[in-house]
């Protein structure tokens, strides 16, 4: 008899404890929850809980260029004009480069001065376009010596909607014998291919998904060769078509279009995709002729003026 009375007086003690920490529990309750909420806020939650790491890697993350551009010709007038600021601001005798940064300037004052008698003359277009960054005009800093060489050194600055440059970036360093002028102020832009880029790679990708081409061991080039054919591109856009198709994973959507860029001399604008894995990044250039009207070519890597003589 004690050791059951002595059980239910335990049993009894830890009933009424249960009941008296669940009516304080109940009477605090707001707080406790208010606490509670301040605190798990306040932790930092591991990244790999929330989203697989292998599914990021995979995955592209890369913001598409805007194409939705109406008036093509006024874009290039304001390129042009901000070459036109650049080169009224600049004077041969002092040698200053306004458009530049500091760091950029001192850069380009010691390219330009390692050898006596060179110095810049002018600032010439030679591309136009457009990033995530914003619009942007391809300009040549144009040295000269006592030689028939002129050495091109470019970059591709970008300018707001009042003209104001907002950033330059250096691209590339190219030697000819006459001074680049790639852009033109009398030419019209004409059809430029902005507005139907989207669509067109719509049709390579539906084209490619429905080929056998990816089953058959990724098809043999001949057989690239006949689907550049259906999308009247040039026969050597074959082995971009195949790297296009083993990097899209099938359903092409990690592929983007990050930018385009034109030009009057060739006469073209140039889209620019990538495609692949935010590890393993492919890059393809779309060309659109503009004397042809037409996508004419599809290569791989950024085709672009950078180097262009």
């Amino acid at each position: 008899m004690k050791k059951h009375r002595k059980l239910f007086r335990i049993l009894g003690i830890i009933f009424g404890s249960l009941i008296i920490i669940i009516g304080l529990l109940f009477a605090f309750r707001r707080p406790l929850l208010n606490h509670a909420q301040k605190f798990l806020t306040a932790q930092t939650i591991p990244f790999n809980w929330i989203v697989d790491p292998n599914h990021v890697a995979n995955g592209l993350d890369v913001p598409e260029v805007n194409l939705s551009v109406t008036q093509m010709d006024d874009v290039k007038k304001d390129a042009l004009k901000v070459v036109d600021n650049i080169n009224n601001d600049f004077s041969v005798a002092k040698q200053n480069y306004t458009f530049l940064t500091g760091k950029q300037a001192r850069q380009l004052d010691r390219w330009v001065h390692s050898k006596p008698h060179q110095y810049i003359y002018s600032f010439t277009p030679v591309a136009f376009g457009r990033t995530n960054t914003g619009n942007y005009v391809l300009v040549s800093a144009n040295r000269y010596d006592d030689t028939t060489t002129i050495v091109s050194y470019r970059y591709r600055v970008y300018y707001n909607a009042q003209n104001a440059i907002t950033k330059t970036v250096y691209m590339s360093t190219v030697k000819h014998n006459t001074p680049p002028k790639f852009v033109f102020a009398q030419a019209p832009v004409g059809t430029d291919g902005v507005s139907t880029a989207t669509n067109f790679t719509e049709r390579i990708k539906n084209i490619l998904s429905k080929s056998s081409a990816f089953d058959n061991n990724n098809g043999k080039l001949a057989q690239y060769r006949g689907l550049a054919e259906q999308l009247n591109l040039a026969t050597d856009s074959a082995p971009a078509l195949q790297k296009y198709l083993q990097v899209s994973n099938t359903d092409f959507q990690n592929t983007a279009i990050i930018g385009y860029e034109l030009t009057d001399v060739p006469r073209v604008t140039r889209f620019f995709l990538v495609s692949g894995t935010n590890r393993h990044k492919t890059y393809f250039t779309l060309t659109y002729d503009r004397d042809q009207e037409g996508f004419t070519k599809f290569q791989r890597g950024l085709i672009n003026a950078n180097e262009q003589k």
